[in-house]
């Protein structure tokens, strides 16, 4: 399909979908700051999906694009992928050269073989995370990642304080129990 008619697709696309997008998007995100992000992210998404599929592959507009937000907004938000772009030098393609990676750890006067095995440590935990309710996750980025307190928690996500304590502290014994 050229170019053209994509660009053409995607932005009627657009004007039939960006409103009803931000509206959603605002109201699931826990910052103002991330909705652009994820607004931007969704329609990134949706160009990718009209060049390798063509236009056709879109049935319903607003469900598709409704459906790659709520991706777009869980990608953002999972604990796991926030800990991934942490840790980018041993899980993504794009690491810095070794040299790099041996001046970031003398700087901080971490050996690379104790940086690596922290690293690995942090990957392990992860996955156990990832493997927790939705819920936890979003407990665990929000205390760790947004140094949000339990009572902000506890009102951002509509529980009860001993609720989200009583979430965080048994999963961190789990932790400890399973690495200390």
């Amino acid at each position: 399909m050229p170019i053209n008619d994509i660009n053409v697709i995607f932005n009627q696309i657009y004007e039939e979908t960006n409103k009803k997008v931000i509206f959603y998007i605002t109201a699931k995100c826990g910052k103002v700051e991330d909705i652009q992000d994820i607004f931007q992210n969704t329609y990134m998404e949706i160009m990718d999906v009209l060049v390798k599929n063509g236009g056709s592959y879109i049935q319903n507009k607003e469900a598709f694009v409704i459906h790659i937000a709520k991706q777009k907004i869980h990608q953002h938000y999972s604990f796991i992928e926030h800990m991934k772009n942490k840790l980018h030098f041993i899980l993504d393609s794009q690491e810095p050269g070794i040299d790099d990676v041996i001046e970031i750890c003398s700087e901080d006067n971490i050996s690379l073989e104790d940086q690596v095995l922290q690293s690995l440590l942090l990957n392990e935990i992860n996955e156990l995370i990832a493997k927790k309710s939705q819920l936890i996750q979003k407990i665990f980025f929000l205390y760790y990642d947004m140094d949000y307190t339990i009572i902000q928690i506890a009102r951002l996500l509509n529980l009860s304080e001993s609720n989200v304590k009583n979430k965080l502290y048994r999963t961190l014994k789990q932790i400890r129990g399973l690495y200390r």
